[in-house]
């Protein structure tokens, strides 16, 4: 029996779609089996992939610098922490081109089946083709591309995690990162310390000439008034006796600032502390198929809906609506055919904006 133009207005029930589902039911089978193949074969044919995994800690400064009690006795203020000791910086700076590149450019030894050769990571992803500044800009944003860094907010244990092809290759990007790191916080210490130095001495200098100053105001003072009895001339001495102490406690405190300061440039203490290695991986990585198939064949399932829903509403709309039913299947002959030879379709169109004006 066929629907009548009422049976077309009236609203869909569960039923009806339930029945549409059915009567197209090879149609989503057929999809969401091939949904399920192809989700299968992008994670079963995949090549393997493997994850060093290293973890390391900021350490805390052993005791603060005497130069920001110096700082605040010149009225400079405090300064604040060093962001070296964050986690968090850390995990920034395993991401940055400065870290990075050289760990792209550094050689590494390559099991090969040849035998061992030395490559880069350029060379290992397969860039060297290409000009070297754009090769190198690709290594270092796959190679960032395959970096984890997470941080714990309660401990300040930062985990850093590299993924590759080969367990050896995963172990050794850990290795030179933390070299990197080691390298970049030392060159960052010996600067700020040579800055540190530089103003310290600045200020010694200039807390030597006050104290100077302050001892010759004093000197000529009593040579002057060998026997100052009067009120006046005992608070002038108590006066220029305080600013002579004050003077002295500033210029050992500059002095001994400097002291560390100069001991602090020349220490190579370790700025991380390593709490885990970087591991060598023997298990490959999941490749994640049955996730994939599930979601392969979820996927061709609801197109597989999509089609018979759609596929049914215009069968009956050619049944109920003749008309509208031939016009679009002259629309669609006409639609691939445009799209067959896009040129006589722009020539036929020219000449009816042609008549039409």
């Amino acid at each position: 029996m066929l629907p009548s133009e009422g049976d077309a207005e009236q609203p869909v029930s569960l039923l009806s779609l339930v029945n549409v589902l059915l009567r197209r039911r090879w149609l989503i089978a057929v999809l969401t089996l091939a949904g399920l193949l192809l989700g299968a074969k992008s994670k079963a044919f995949s090549g393997r992939s493997y994850t060093s995994t290293t973890t390391f800690i900021p350490v805390a400064s052993r005791a603060p610098s005497q130069l920001s009690g110096l700082a605040a006795q010149l009225g400079m203020g405090a300064q604040p922490g060093d962001p070296s000791q964050s986690p968090q910086f850390y995990v920034e700076l395993l991401t940055t081109p400065t870290v990075l590149r050289p760990v792209v450019l550094e050689k590494f030894s390559v099991q090969t089946p040849t035998g061992i050769m030395s490559r880069n990571l350029v060379q290992w992803y397969g860039l060297d083709a290409k000009p070297a500044e754009q090769a190198t800009s690709e290594a270092i944003r796959t190679l960032s591309q395959s970096l984890e860094v997470t941080t714990s907010f309660k401990t300040g244990i930062v985990t850093l995690r590299a993924t590759d092809a080969s367990p050896l290759i995963a172990q050794e990007i850990l290795r030179r990162l933390l070299v990197q790191v080691s390298l970049f916080n030392e060159a960052r210490r010996q600067q700020k310390a040579a800055a540190e130095r530089e103003f310290t001495a600045s200020q010694l200098a200039e807390s030597d000439a006050q104290l100077r100053a302050s001892e010759r105001r004093m000197r000529e003072f009593l040579e002057l008034n060998r026997e100052f009895r009067a009120p006046k001339l005992s608070l002038e001495q108590e006066r220029l006796q305080r600013d002579v102490v004050m003077r002295q406690e500033l210029y050992t405190a500059t002095a001994q600032a400097y002291q560390q300061i100069k001991i602090e440039e020349l220490r190579n203490a370790p700025i991380i502390s390593i709490i885990e290695p970087p591991a060598l991986p023997v298990v490959p990585n999941a490749r994640g198929l049955a996730k994939a198939t599930v979601l392969g064949a979820l996927v061709g399932f609801m197109i597989g809906v999509l089609l018979a829903i759609v596929r049914e509403y215009f069968l009956k709309t050619q049944i109920v609506r003749p008309d509208e039913g031939r016009e679009f299947r002259a629309l669609k002959r006409a639609f691939w055919a445009d799209l067959r030879s896009p040129l006589s379709a722009f020539r036929r169109k020219k000449p009816r904006a042609a008549a039409s004006s």
